[in-house]
């Protein structure tokens, strides 16, 4: 799927997110939760300028199961944010 240049910058906002959060919890010292938050969001800055690119495929395999196994992370919809950026390429 093309994404769009708003598809883009709602991407771009979550990637912001979760370096905040992974800046975060290396200072409280979770070092696990910070590396399994970057492997799910990693394929997301060069994913976005794919033309094939399957975002949906991305947040059920990736995002949603960082967000599943850490539910009281920073409070940051990760997988909300991805479902907009979906919402606006149909």
């Amino acid at each position: 799927m093309y994404l769009t240049q708003d598809q883009r910058q709602i991407i771009s906002n979550v990637v912001f997110h979760a370096l905040v959060e992974i800046h975060t919890l290396c200072a409280d010292g979770r070092a696990k939760q910070a590396a399994d938050l970057a492997e799910a969001i990693c394929g997301l800055p060069t994913g976005m300028w794919s033309d094939d690119y399957d975002l949906r495929e991305f947040r059920d395999s990736f995002v949603a199961e960082y967000q599943q196994k850490y539910p009281t992370n920073s409070g940051y919809d990760y997988v909300g944010a991805l479902e907009e950026a979906i919402a606006l390429g149909w």
